[in-house]
């Protein structure tokens, strides 16, 4: 990261932090609607995800800083956010 641009370093926190709260936000949709079809009741499910976010949240920005392919990076998170944000209310319906 040393011979990054002030640029590239904005960039890299913007995906470390936009992105991070993107992926957090779909990780624990999917724990809060996909848990209470294994019989989890749904505010054990949604207290679980919400507890699992923080961690997730931090190994994402840990990531990002750390990634020596930061655009790649960036890809897998927003694809990764966007696939269980999508999912997460038909994973809600079925319940």
């Amino acid at each position: 990261m040393s011979g990054e641009t002030t640029l590239a370093r904005s960039g890299r926190l913007a995906v470390a932090l936009i992105g991070g709260y993107a992926f957090t936000a779909g990780l624990v949709a999917m724990i809060g609607a996909g848990l209470p079809h294994w019989g989890m009741e749904r505010v054990e499910a949604a207290t679980l995800g919400a507890i699992l976010g923080l961690p997730a949240y931090l190994v994402i920005i840990i990531w990002v800083a750390s990634s020596v392919r930061p655009l790649r990076t960036a890809l897998v998170i927003v694809v990764a956010a966007l696939t269980m944000i999508l999912l997460a209310p038909m994973l809600a319906g079925g319940a």
